[in-house]
């Protein structure tokens, strides 16, 4: 922790600047209550996952808290999406309080999430939310979506984390939690960002009509 700590000397003004910019721009577009952000330097049991992801590694607590794990080599854009991302969490909470109570709720949740950071950061490439390929993509929606209401935990695993033995892709949660909001805005461009984020998970996949490409 010292040594994580030494290494992020002369960047907390950059570090400070980049979260103030993304909360205002993600502000703009959906308001919502008041949060506080977290800053740590990422500690070991986290520190694989910030890696992975760009040096930033975001968690949310409820509506109101925002935790930021983030390493001494992380990305400036890559931070700046990761905030809103983690801020779409926070105001989803705020709408949508029972919600997230099966797998495939979550994954509509980072969905939710990631589609909004890509509308104020169109640019910034993760390697969380890349194209599943079509057989890979069907083969995890048929395991998240053969159970809708329920959650398991190794569900979860083996979509966040991968499985090789069921040569399950890394994120592939988040992947095809984007592809069905991808659906749903192609087919309903009008829908505000506020009124698309207070939809269910019913709702959403309703009117994106997601399922049908794989009929």
């Amino acid at each position: 922790m010292e040594e994580n700590l030494q290494a992020f000397k002369g960047k907390q003004d950059t570090i400070h600047s980049s979260i103030k910019q993304a909360i205002e721009k993600s502000i703009d577009v959906l308001p919502g209550g008041d949060k506080t952000i977290y800053v740590v330097p990422s500690s070991p049991e986290f520190k694989s996952n910030a890696n992975l992801m760009n040096g930033v590694y975001g968690v949310v607590y409820g509506e109101h808290a925002i935790l930021i794990l983030i390493d001494p080599a992380f990305n400036v854009e890559n931070l700046e999406y990761t905030i809103a991302h983690e801020y779409h969490h926070t105001v989803n909470f705020e709408t949508r309080k029972s919600e997230q109570n099966s797998n495939l709720d979550g994954v509509v949740v980072e969905g939710k999430a990631d589609a909004f950071a890509k509308q104020i950061y169109p640019d910034v490439e993760n390697p969380w939310v890349d194209t599943l390929h079509p057989n890979k993509e069907k083969m995890v929606w048929d395991m998240i979506s053969d159970n809708p209401d329920t959650y398991n935990q190794d569900l979860y695993d083996e979509t966040f984390f991968g499985s090789r033995q069921k040569k399950i892709p890394m994120w592939s949660n988040y992947r095809v939690g984007l592809q069905i909001m991808d659906a749903f805005l192609q087919k309903n461009p009008d829908v505000s960002i506020p009124e698309w984020t207070s939809m269910t998970t019913d709702e959403i996949l309703e009117k994106g009509k997601y399922a049908e490409k794989f009929e």
